[in-house]
């Protein structure tokens, strides 16, 4: 992308938009390695805390960077090709101010949620009785008071975001110019998005009541 950013395909679909949707793909996997870490290695309390917070962090901030950035460049094609404004491009720094824009409620949701109930390092004792012979584990996981109201206040409006990616890929999909044309694209990126949705949150809680 940087070494090709003036070439015209490139240009037209705006590289630093994809750079930064690429900065949201790196989150979500550092997502992955904190949950992982969490599961798989012994840490203190301290450090388990840490990396509660970091996953729900990482995961957020990543979901917001690839959604918000979809739907501003989105928005920015639909809004060229209008008739009264036609030939009208946004700055990158314009673009970047709106996704900061969109981002920000997440930020706040997540600032008040690690302020007034963070995520703590929580044990319960599992009585193993299959075993020989039988036993008592102690098993650590991350949780606070109000998980369920935090997770969906901080969801919801990426949610909401989704449902505009999808009013804009509709609104945009006559485009005749293809290097603005991204409505195969966008409906591939959602169509994953919600097939890893589906499949890998129900894996992830059933690891976690295995665990």
């Amino acid at each position: 992308l940087l070494g090709y950013r003036k070439e015209y395909d490139i240009k037209a679909s705006s590289p630093c938009l994809s750079l930064l949707m690429f900065v949201g793909c790196i989150l979500l996997n550092a997502s992955v390695l904190a949950f992982a870490s969490t599961n798989m290695y012994v840490v203190s309390s301290e450090a388990f805390s840490v990396l509660c917070n970091a996953e729900v962090w990482s995961l957020s901030l990543g979901i917001n960077l690839i959604i918000n950035t979809l739907f501003i460049r989105l928005f920015r094609v639909y809004r060229l090709f209008q008739p009264k404004r036609a030939g009208r491009m946004w700055r990158d720094d314009t673009l970047f101010m709106y996704i900061l824009l969109l981002t920000s409620y997440s930020i706040l949701i997540l600032l008040i949620w690690a302020v007034s109930d963070p995520y703590q390092r929580l044990e319960e004792e599992v009585y193993e009785g299959s075993a020989t012979p039988p036993y008592f584990e102690v098993k650590q996981y991350c949780g606070c008071s109000y998980e369920s109201l935090w997770l969906g206040l901080l969801f919801m409006f990426p949610a909401l975001i989704t449902l505009g990616v999808v009013l804009l890929a509709v609104l945009t999909r006559h485009v005749q110019k293809q290097h603005f044309k991204d409505t195969k694209k966008v409906n591939i990126c959602i169509f994953i998005s919600i097939l890893a949705l589906v499949t890998l949150l129900p894996l992830w809680k059933l690891l976690v009541a295995i665990q």
